[in-house]
């Protein structure tokens, strides 16, 4: 008879508290993340209704920054903290789970068709993405003449989609026989062509809204050999030119010498007599940076030309800084004749110069402003045949706290624009979760109009007086939002009107300014374009508004101060849970 042993006793070592708790922690710290976490699922058809032509994956990309540089590798592997990639199945569902709160662009791609959407996903939010993406099958395609650049080798070619953010497609490829290249699978929308030569010279930049009817896009790059001699006033000077085809394209670089001297291929404008640059020239010694417009030399039937380039004299010049010495870009420079207040205005380019050169002879006051701070004004004189150089230093902005407020307390993640005396968008900013949020002022700023819209609240738009720290009121620098108010429909296309895109529509409210485009879109009831259907408001604060259109920004100082002009505003009054309309004058 076979004997049973006795199963050997277990042993168990005694697991010290300080690992207990580290596991608990751990334990919780993943329980939590799970329970912040959403999940986002849908489907993908083409746009006949059927499954979609697999395989083809589902992905998720944090949506950083809308300005910032195009994802320039699709192809690796996905960020886990901001990128999330799954399978689509035979039907086109997909399920993302374990997903943070954030802003992404959802986007579906399979071999021969592809869809992009937006999503805004919330904590502990399970979305179900009810209406079908729709894939589309267009083919980009593009074709080039000449088929070979300057130096007999087929052109670079680089292709970003601009919406709903800038996404690289095709990074620096080779185009194919007679200067071809294509992508199939794209959806429709507008995409972004820069075109380089072989050895990576920008050469033309062009965007195209590619359809169903589009086409390939064909471009013309005809190209000359350029030689010529830099002056300034009747001196040589080595310097940097780059050329700028008015007609439109990259720039190009060329590099003179001691002598003056130039030589370079440069594209041409196809079909004209003359092909018209705007010239940069930069040089060092002496220290100048100039601008000439209107350079033009005969391109019908020839290869080459000679040209003679004379750099102006400038009446004054120099450079805008922060007060720790940082060279400020896109400054905006103003110079006020003394004797009788006229003004004109300028920006500092990429290093934080400005020049001007028409300017009478004159006492003048320069001052320079940005969204970092502005200038004192600093006093100058014009004199015949002379150049007056200009440091500008500006003072820094004052930073102001702001609250979002309601009857529920803090209201966060409301959207924020911010407008500045007389009339200028100055910011864009989103309230954290105590209601908060910052601002740079420009020093002793008073006022400034702010539009503010959060989910469930009224849209508000008012001006409010700016209170400084020593300012101990309860309530300063606070904005008020109700969860009701009445609707407003905006009808911008009114029979016998002829849609114009140099034409911008602006609501005013007490002196208070905003673009309906922005306010449209906060709102989330944005219609199809091409229906013509009514845009429409939900929820927006009780009281006068004006439908106002405006095709010049400087018109917007105007409504700042209170004027609006009849022929262009309609007017009308929301009154609580009731709707108005205003229609385009």
């Amino acid at each position: 008879m076979q004997t049973l042993s006795r199963p050997d006793r277990l042993s168990v070592k005694r697991i010290p508290r300080s690992l207990i708790g580290t596991v608990l922690l751990v334990a919780f710290a993943v329980f939590s993340s799970q329970a912040e976490a959403a999940s986002v699922s849908g489907r993908a058809v083409r746009r006949d209704g059927s499954n979609p032509p697999n395989p083809c994956r589902a992905t998720l990309r944090a949506e950083v920054d809308r300005r910032g540089a195009p994802d320039t590798d699709l192809e690796r592997v996905p960020d886990p903290k901001t990128s999330f990639s799954v399978p689509v199945n035979q039907i086109g569902e997909f399920h993302f789970a374990a997903i943070p709160a954030n802003k992404y662009v959802l986007s579906v791609e399979c071999a021969t068709a592809s869809a992009v959407r937006e999503v805004d996903v919330q904590e502990s939010d399970d979305i179900r993405i009810h209406s079908p993406l729709l894939l589309d099958d267009l083919t980009l395609g593009v074709v080039i003449t000449p088929k070979l650049d300057p130096n007999g080798r087929p052109w670079k070619l680089t292709v970003d989609a601009t919406m709903p953010r800038l996404r690289r497609i095709a990074d620096h490829e080779t185009t194919a026989a007679e200067g071809r290249w294509e992508r199939r699978g794209m959806v429709a929308g507008n995409y972004r062509f820069d075109v380089s030569s072989s050895d990576g010279r920008p050469w033309l930049q062009r965007f195209f809204n590619l359809s169903a009817n589009s086409g390939p896009l064909r471009l013309t790059l005809p190209f000359m050999q350029l030689s010529g001699q830099v002056r300034l006033s009747t001196k040589p000077v080595r310097a940097r030119l780059i050329f700028h085809n008015e007609a439109g394209g990259e720039p190009v670089t060329l590099i003179s010498d001691g002598n003056g001297f130039f030589q370079g291929v440069v594209p041409v404008t196809p079909g004209v007599d003359e092909t018209k640059w705007t010239v940069e020239a930069r040089a060092a010694n002496p220290p100048i940076s100039r601008r000439v417009v209107g350079v033009s030399v005969r391109t019908i039937g020839e290869t080459s030309a000679w040209l003679d380039l004379t750099l102006p004299l400038f009446a004054v010049h120099g450079i805008v800084v922060s007060e720790t010495g940082k060279r400020q870009n896109n400054a905006e420079v103003t110079l006020e004749e003394i004797s009788n207040g006229a003004k004109i205005s300028t920006a500092t380019d990429d290093s934080g110069g400005f020049e001007l050169e028409d300017l009478s002879p004159g006492k003048y006051a320069a001052t320079a402003e940005s969204i970092d701070g502005v200038s004192d004004p600093m006093p100058f004189q014009i004199a015949e045949g002379t150049e007056s150089e200009l440091k500008l230093v500006l003072n820094p902005s004052e930073r102001v706290p702001f609250y979002v407020m309601s009857s529920h307390g803090p209201v966060a993640g409301a959207a924020v624009q911010v407008w500045v005396p007389p009339g200028t968008p100055h910011w864009f900013t989103r309230t954290d979760q105590n209601g908060h949020f910052e601002v740079k002022l420009p020093p002793g700023t008073a006022e400034v109009g702010l539009t503010v819209a959060a989910q469930g609240y009224a849209l508000k738009m008012v001006r409010l007086q700016v209170s400084r720290d020593n300012d101990k009121k309860p309530d300063a620098n606070t904005i008020e939002l109700d969860t009701s108010g009445g609707m407003l429909v905006l009808n911008l296309e009114s029979p016998g009107h002829v849609s114009d895109s140099s034409i911008t529509p602006y609501l005013v409210h007490k002196g208070a300014i905003e673009a309906v485009g922005t306010i449209v879109g906060w709102s989330g009831n944005q219609t199809d374009a091409a229906s013509h259907a009514p845009s429409s408001i939900e929820a927006i604060e009780p009281g006068v508004y004006a439908l106002c259109l405006v095709a010049d920004p400087a018109e917007l100082s105007a409504f700042w101060f209170g004027a609006l002009p009849v022929n262009r505003c309609r007017t009308g009054s929301v009154e609580q849970g009731e709707t108005l309309t205003l229609s385009r004058p």
